[in-house]
């Protein structure tokens, strides 16, 4: 398996938090349910608890994981360094000099997300209303894409996620996503894993193909005839961006494509097609 799945890989990433608690199953049959769902990570989260319990709940998970790289441990760096594992840091953590691998942070501000360097990736939340959080609300999907927009790193949205909203936050630029409620409550935790799992690809596949179509068609050439002559011209090219370019001052041009005369209020709206015939006429004051 690659160091890390999902966010430098052709898929989401899909991350289980625990919530041992909450299951009515052992945490192994739970932990190998998900993983036949196609959970990449399992991230123990079990701050109530004393840290020998915790040891011991990762070294369960650990025998019947895909590998080492399968599972991180929330906070204690001796602990995942010790087992071969991940580690996840709470946002207030100190960042240690020597990450494991792999290797995330919590996020909850622009400031926090620009200033995470060193990381596998990050996960920001909470992004959707949880119980975990009841007393505040979802920080909303604006909010999400704007730490995406604030780091290099790859971007894990949490909170209140499932099947109903996970792929929301991939089509704002997620690169995954981790749930609690979601994987741990369902009596068919694999079935409610694959379940996410469907969702996320379709979602980067329709992402990853409006992003690909947008390349093309600004990286695909098109030829016009301006007043006479051919010009070549980017697909994505508009009378704005042909006005600035000449150093053409809009309210002293009238501009018509294929014979008809287009208002100036819609310069920046109309989009040139191959084999427009356009011409540019140029007012020049005098005195």
């Amino acid at each position: 398996m690659a160091p890390l799945p999902g966010p430098v890989a052709d898929r989401p990433l899909l991350i289980a938090v625990t919530d041992v608690a909450s299951l009515s199953i052992s945490v192994e049959s739970w932990a190998r349910a998900v993983y036949a769902g196609g959970v990449d990570l399992i991230q123990i989260r079990e701050g109530k608890r004393p840290n020998e319990a915790i040891a011991d709940l990762a070294r369960r998970i650990l025998r019947v994981a895909p590998g080492a790289d399968c599972v991180q441990i929330n906070g204690l760096l001796e602990l995942a360094s010790e087992l071969g594992s991940g580690l996840h840091l709470p946002e207030s953590a100190p960042i240690p000099a020597r990450l494991p691998s792999p290797s995330s942070r919590s996020v909850h501000s622009l400031e926090s997300a620009s200033a995470s360097d060193g990381f596998d990736f990050l996960v920001a939340g909470h992004v959707f209303a949880t119980p975990s959080h009841a007393e505040e609300p979802g920080r909303g999907l604006d909010w999400l894409k704007s730490i995406v927009n604030a780091t290099p790193l790859p971007v894990v949205a949490i909170g209140g996620i499932d099947a109903s909203n996970a792929a929301a936050c991939i089509e704002a630029g997620a690169a995954g996503v981790a749930v609690i409620r979601a994987l741990n409550d369902p009596a068919d935790p694999e079935a409610a894993a694959r379940q996410l799992r469907s969702i996320l690809n379709q979602a980067y596949e329709r992402t990853i193909g409006r992003e690909s179509q947008m390349t093309d068609q600004t990286n695909h050439a098109i030829t016009i005839t301006l007043n006479g002559k051919p010009v070549t011209r980017p697909a994505v090219s508009t009378i704005t961006s042909l006005l600035a370019e000449r150093d053409l001052v809009d309210r002293l041009v009238v501009v018509e494509v294929n014979g008809t005369i287009v208002p100036r209020s819609s310069f920046g709206d109309v989009v040139f097609n191959d084999g427009d015939v356009v011409e540019i006429v140029h007012f020049v004051g005098g005195g």
